[in-house]
């Protein structure tokens, strides 16, 4: 039953970003006429960095991204309990190489921004929301880590500052971009997780 409602979900994101582009062609004259507005594939994703020093594995948790009232965050998850809506995004792959996250509680897509900023805006497939991924290992239960790279500026996804604990949600980080490292630093290590 559950799979079913995934892949309804997963169904309707993939549609929504057809959709957006078909019904407010106005609304994203920023896209690039020469890019890849095709999807060729979607998966419903958490998207996770390994946390602290890079130890996600048994006995510890990953840090998800999640939206909330301090922006983007990557946030411990408990294995015992996934947070609501999990998985929160969808990995759109869009044809030609390159993908889209979209926040499936939103429906807005991850876009680069100012500084060293990243942000949920609405979806216009545009370089600023494309995002290339350079594999970078796997762990000791087999997941896999990439770096998520940003067509528009060529900076990575970061786990940044760190913010402080909140509810039941310990200490986690910003997400931020920032250049991109050529060590594979647990900070820029960002795995389609499915862990749950």
């Amino acid at each position: 039953m559950r799979l079913a409602g995934i892949g309804v979900a997963v169904l309707l994101a993939g549609g929504g970003v057809v959709a957006y582009l078909v019904a407010e062609p106005g609304q994203h004259a920023q896209h690039d006429a020469s890019l890849p507005v095709r999807v060729a594939s979607v998966q419903t994703v958490g998207l996770a960095s390994p946390g602290p020093a890079g130890q996600a594995g048994p006995g510890t948790a990953p840090e998800l991204l999640l939206a909330g009232p301090r922006g983007l965050t990557f946030t411990p998850a408990r294995p015992a309990a996934p947070p609501a809506g999990y998985p929160e995004w969808t990995a759109d792959q869009m044809v030609g190489g390159g993908y889209i996250f979209i926040y499936i509680s939103t429906g807005r897509c991850l876009a680069a921004t100012a500084a060293q900023a990243a942000a949920l805006q609405r979806c216009d497939l545009s370089e600023r929301q494309r995002w290339t991924r350079e594999y970078h290992g796997t762990d000791a239960t087999g997941q896999d880590y990439w770096q998520l790279r940003n067509a528009a500026d060529g900076r990575c996804l970061t786990a940044g500052s760190p913010v402080a604990a909140t509810g039941t949600a310990g200490p986690g980080a910003r997400l931020e971009l920032q250049p991109c490292g050529t060590g594979g630093s647990w900070r820029q290590l960002v795995a389609f997780w499915s862990g749950y």
